[in-house]
Formats: structure tokens, sequence, C-alpha cells
């Protein structure tokens, strides 16, 4: 009796997506990237100064505002913080000039628009008015911010 042996080699091929977050760390989805992502990107806006007593209070440059929408006061000192800021807020048209000024942020309900607004903006727009009605507006600082 003869015996034959026969080896089978099966090569089988696989696709598998892994999104891969910034840090490195890999995800099977796509949402949990994205997830995590925003998790690290909150943490480190969280670093950046704010006026919580301002939150939800809209600036004062004559610009029409939403109620439905979010305002949060930022004070930025490193272009860093202005590219966090810029980062997490959808299209925000923010650059290194809003370094060491406090600026507002809003942004609608859904998170695809959001706007800024320098305080020194709102201070100009006040003055004008004030010197339309034959007043003057001097603004000085005095004091840190209620934070």
């Amino acid at each position: 009796m003869k015996t034959k042996v026969a080896f089978v080699e099966e090569t089988k091929m696989v696709k598998k997506e892994t999104y891969i977050a910034k840090d490195g760390k890999e995800f099977v989805t796509r949402g949990e990237c994205i997830s995590y992502e925003e998790e690290l990107l909150d943490k480190e806006i969280s670093k950046i100064r704010t006026c919580k007593a301002l939150d939800g209070r809209r600036p004062f440059n004559g610009d029409e505002y939403s109620e439905n929408h979010t305002y949060k006061w930022f004070y930025p000192v490193s272009t860093e913080e202005v590219d966090l800021l810029r980062e997490r807020y959808f299209d925000l048209a923010i650059d290194d000039s809003s370094i060491g000024q406090w600026v507002c942020i809003e942004e609608n309900d859904y998170g695809d628009f959001s706007y800024a607004t320098n305080l020194s903006d709102c201070i100009k727009h006040a003055k004008r008015i004030l010197e339309t009605l034959g007043y003057s507006m001097t603004v000085e600082k005095v004091g840190e911010a209620d934070v």
C-alpha cells in the first residue's frame, strides 16, 4: 500500500481598515478615531484661559447674533493656542493678532459654523456709537478678569 501525502497551502487576503489618531493610537472605526481626537483636542483647549463669567455672553460689535449659538471667551497667549482654537472650531477666522487679548468665539448648534470677535473690536464699536452721540470713552485695564 502506498500512501500519498499532499500539502495544500492556502493564501487568503484580508483587507482591514485601521484609523490612526494623531498620537498614533489605532481604531477600528472612523467614528471612534474622530471622537478620541476630539477628546484630546478638548483637553488641550481646556488649558487655554477662559472667562467663565462671560460664557454665553455675546460680543458687542454691531453684528447680529443668534440666541441658539454658544459664546465662549478665550485669552490665547501663543500661536499654539490660536492654532488649537482654529483646529477645534470649524472654519474659524482667527490669527496671531488675537494673541494676548480676549476673543469671543461663537459657534452654532451643529458645530459647522464659528466666528471670532476680538474684544478690541467691541471697544472700537462702543467708541464709535458714543462719539456719534457726542461722548468720548477711554478704556483702561484695571485688574484681572473674573475667570
